[in-house]
Formats: C-alpha cells, structure tokens, sequence
C-alpha cells in the first residue's frame, strides 16, 4: 500500500448522491490496492470514469505521449448545494512509490464547476492539460481526487467527494520525419512532418 490506499491513512471520501468523478460512484469499507489499480472493481462498479484522455492519433493527439501535453477530460458532477468543487492530482511519474517528486501533483485544488452537455465545445466535461516529462515510466500511477475544498494530500480523510486511482500507459515521443531546416529573412526554420 505504497500510494495510501488502506485505512487508517488511505485516501477516502464520504459518498454523497450526485457528488462525484463521473457518473458511477461506489464505497469500500477500506481501500483495494491493485497492480492496475482496479482493485476495488471486484466488490461494486467499476467506477473510475471520471478522467479520460483525448487521443485522435489522425489528428495529432496522442494521449500520454512522453514530453508532450495531454489533454484529459474530467467529468464532475455535483449536488445542487454545491456550486462548485476542488480538483487534485497526483502522479508519480518515476513509479518511486510516492507522488512527492517535484512535478508529480498536477493539481491543487483546481475549482470546477458540473458542466452541461453544451458546455466546453459541446464535451459537458473540463478539458485540461498535464505534461507528461520524457522520463516518464511506461506504467505510472495517478490519483485524482474531488472535493469541496480541495485536500492537503494524495491520503487521508477529503470529506464528501470521490477518489479515484488509475494506471495510464505512456508512450514513446513519435520520431519525426521529412525534417528539413530553411532560412528565411536571416531565421533558419526547422520543419517536420508528424508521424503517429
């Protein structure tokens, strides 16, 4: 329980009806640690679906590409007493056991707000961005968190909200191809084609 999944010190939450990481939310009477982070899919729903990322290799967009920008989407939902909520993240992108390294706490207390379906272009979730650092594992670990009031730590007691823990698939930088460098007006410009 390297990530502080199991009480007494575990990450943990109150569940409170519409307060949640997307649209499915269950409870555990302790956390269930797992090597895909799936443990505790076995006993309830799997609920983690509350972040995805945006991945249209097509277009450009390769999810989790190493030294490049990500663009994830998460979906909160609130009660109606709520107006709005904080938003943390963790990821430990060494796979040292812990999210204290520097750059692994993506966000603190980001404030969002429930989304309808015709907000941010249409997606009804908050599309944010996180840089993923060439050294970045293959496997690494990511917590996110909601809550009223954002928490201190990756564990621990948040009050009402959810946790919920992922393992995302990093991929190598795409080598660049066609790359060519022309000057212009005393700049040299270097030029490449992408190539997913």
């Amino acid at each position: 329980d390297i990530y502080g999944t199991l009480l007494p010190g575990g990450a943990r939450h109150q569940v409170v009806p519409g307060f949640s990481l997307g649209a499915q939310t269950d409870a555990e009477a302790n956390g269930a640690p797992g090597i895909l982070a799936g443990g505790d899919d076995t006993a309830g729903a799997d609920d983690e679906d509350g972040m995805m990322a945006l991945h249209l290799p097509v277009k450009g967009v390769v999810a989790w590409q190493r030294g490049s920008w990500t663009q994830i989407l998460v979906d909160v939902k609130l009660p109606g007493v709520l107006d709005e909520a904080g938003l943390d993240m963790w990821a430990d992108w060494n796979v040292n056991g812990n999210f204290a390294d520097p750059g692994e706490r993506l966000l603190a207390n980001f404030r969002v707000k429930e989304l309808g379906p015709n907000q941010a272009d249409g997606l009804g979730v908050h599309p944010l961005g996180v840089f993923v650092p060439a050294h970045a594992a293959a496997a690494v670990p990511v917590r996110v968190r909601l809550s009223q009031n954002g928490v201190a730590a990756h564990n621990g007691d948040g009050g009402p909200g959810e946790v919920e823990d992922y393992v995302i698939a990093t991929v190598a930088p795409s080598p660049a191809t066609g790359t060519a460098a022309h000057e212009r007006d005393g700049q040299v410009w270097i030029t490449w084609d992408y190539d997913p």
